[in-house]
């Protein structure tokens, strides 16, 4: 079997975006090994690979060039665009395919701090998908769930919090950046109404100023959230990661989107389980990732949404 090394390190979001990706190399007869970032290795056992090589930085290149080199591979696909992806796709000598990101015209855009940002009609997942030559393909977003995985996380959960998990919404409101972060308000107007226990996930970027259901935010280790998330009622999140994560275990997702935009490509793989909330205003997005800390407007419309309405339209989802 021929074997094809695929790059792809970090950000989480955008490696979940290359899950179909993986697959597809496979169902085309590819033996599939994947780089990934060594602060993601404990996602490594649900990539779709034979196997997960990791990197944990510059100095890692010869020695993980020569084990790849070995393999013989016939093809590498660079798909996070970065030099250190780039040498190291130079010195496994293979033929190699990069993956297309913004153009330059984009770039001036963004570093000049000009909006709203061009969407495309290509998201993350399709273009990657392009880079491999199988830009119709149908896309597959599944992680690889091990065999008893779930109920070693029911097991870990069921010592470790109050709540059995299929009773919990898992909510994400905190992000990497400060535009994704969610208001108080919402926050105020989602958790009370929706029909099940809430538990906060991810780390304490905001403080909440009322008590939820259950703080989990900092205590659930990524080994243990793939499985938490899958045995939940749903997961609501504005960060890309955990949305991602979400969509790739099939869970019920609702991903909102607050100074960035779905059409800018990293909006979930669709599913019918998924639903997006964004303000579709005619500025957005006016960044990429939601790194601008001030409006440029200095109305932060994409935060004054009616969140009353978005709460029982999300608290409707997630009851189905």
């Amino acid at each position: 079997m021929p074997v094809e090394i695929l790059i792809r390190l970090t950000a989480l979001g955008d490696v979940l975006l290359a899950v179909p990706t993986a697959r597809a190399l496979a169902q085309n007869g590819a033996e599939v090994h994947w780089v990934l970032s060594s602060k993601w290795a404990e996602i490594s056992p649900f990539l779709p690979a034979t196997r997960v090589h990791t990197l944990n930085g510059i100095s890692d290149l010869p020695f993980l060039s020569r084990r790849l080199r070995a393999l013989k591979p016939i093809k590498t696909y660079d798909l996070q665009g970065k030099v250190i992806s780039n040498l190291l796709a130079l010195f496994l000598g293979a033929p190699s395919k990069y993956y297309s990101k913004r153009s330059l015209r984009e770039s001036f855009r963004i570093a000049l701090g000009r909006y709203p940002l061009e969407c495309s009609p290509n998201p993350v997942w399709k273009r990657y998908l392009n880079t491999i030559g199988n830009p119709d393909q149908l896309p597959d977003a599944r992680l690889t769930i091990p065999e008893n995985y779930l109920a070693y996380c029911k097991k870990w959960l069921s010592e470790s919090i109050p709540y059995r998990p299929e009773n919990l919404v898992l909510f994400h409101p905190g992000a990497s950046k400060p535009g994704k972060v969610l208001p108080p308000e919402a926050c105020q107007k989602i958790i009370p109404s929706q029909n099940f226990p809430v538990a906060l996930i991810g780390d304490k970027v905001i403080p909440i100023s009322f008590s939820p259901t259950v703080d989990l935010r900092g205590k659930i280790p990524l080994s243990i959230l793939p499985g938490f998330m899958a045995l939940s009622r749903g997961v609501i999140s504005t960060d890309s990661g955990p949305m991602h994560l979400a969509r790739a275990m099939d869970c019920r997702l609702v991903g909102i989107f607050v100074q960035a935009h779905p059409n800018f490509g990293f909006s979930p793989i669709p599913s019918s389980k998924t639903k997006i909330i964004s303000g579709n205003l005619s500025c957005q997005p006016c960044s990429p990732h939601g790194e601008r800390s001030a409006c440029p407007k200095g109305d932060w419309e994409c935060r004054n949404l009616n969140w009353k309405a978005i709460s029982e339209d999300i608290k409707d989802f997630l009851n189905q």
